[in-house]
């Protein structure tokens, strides 16, 4: 029986579809795991809102369906940069004003916290979805930072995370490739033609999953693979002979026998980008 038709599994693939937006809806993480909001992001950076454009500028929000909106556009002066944002000092970030209410705490002069930014079609700032700021007084925000730093420090350089001495690492690194590659370019409503990833990185990502600690990541082990399975449906070669969910223990140890067994012989497939143009804020 294939993977995709095993309960476990398929109800991840039907939670990562119920997770999409409508044809119309502008992107939202909020209701997302911390690390869909990394791997989805084009920058990570922990900054500070230095000031507020006063007149909302035209860009393009609602990725994939051919829609503009009015941002509210926030300077911000990066305190740290995570992933994306090397040596910046500042960075405009675009909050959509159709949202204006969902987006709690609203952006304010001189709050701290970690932004997640998405780049869309000509836009010159980033694009701010819901659930991607998180202000530093919020509830959890130490936490939830923590993570996003470490997630975006592996993002930065992933060959070095592939090739990390620390199991937790190589397994984190290759969750948010399989994220970037299968999941968040559907995610975005941008999907193309699957096209197969380097043979080197997809072997390194195979075995990085199977080589982790299932029981200490287990969401994010399942949820790499939901995402591998995503990819199948969309076009992404079969993962043929992967076995079905028969117990928790029994299916860990034959799903990392497979990883380990097809590492060399299975590419992963990166679903493409076909990002719509979008008007410039200038």
């Amino acid at each position: 029986m294939n993977a995709i038709r095993c309960a476990g599994l398929a109800l991840l693939v039907v939670t990562l579809l119920c997770w999409a937006p409508s044809s119309t809806a502008y992107i939202a993480l909020q209701k997302e795991p911390v690390a869909h909001r990394v791997a989805a992001a084009s920058c990570v950076v922990l900054g500070k809102i230095t000031a507020i454009q006063d007149k909302p500028v035209k860009g393009w929000g609602e990725l994939g369906v051919g829609g503009w909106g009015d941002f509210t556009l926030v300077e911000v002066e990066v305190k740290e940069s995570l992933f994306g944002a090397k040596d910046k000092k500042q960075i405009r970030f675009g909050f959509i004003n159709r949202f204006k209410q969902e987006f709690k705490p609203a952006p304010a002069v001189g709050q701290v916290g970690y932004f997640c930014g998405l780049q869309a079609g000509e836009n010159d700032f980033y694009i701010v979805p819901l659930g991607c700021f998180c202000e530093e007084k919020s509830p959890g925000f130490k936490a939830d930072f923590a993570v996003v730093r470490r997630l975006g420090r592996l993002l930065q350089d992933p060959d070095k995370g592939l090739k990390s001495t620390d199991a937790g690492d190589r397994l984190l690194t290759g969750y948010l490739l399989v994220l970037r590659s299968c999941y968040v370019p559907w995610r975005r409503g941008v999907a193309g033609k699957p096209e197969p990833i380097d043979a080197e990185q997809s072997k390194r990502i195979l075995l990085a999953l199977a080589e982790g600690d299932w029981k200490k990541n287990r969401q994010e082990v399942r949820d790499a693979v939901a995402a591998l399975q995503l990819s199948v449906k969309l076009g992404a070669p079969p993962l043929k002979g992967f076995p079905p969910e028969e117990g928790e223990e029994q299916w860990a140890a034959a799903a990392k026998e497979w990883l380990k067994q097809h590492a060399d012989s299975y590419r992963i497939h990166r679903l493409t980008s076909d990002d719509k143009k979008g008007p410039s804020s200038k």
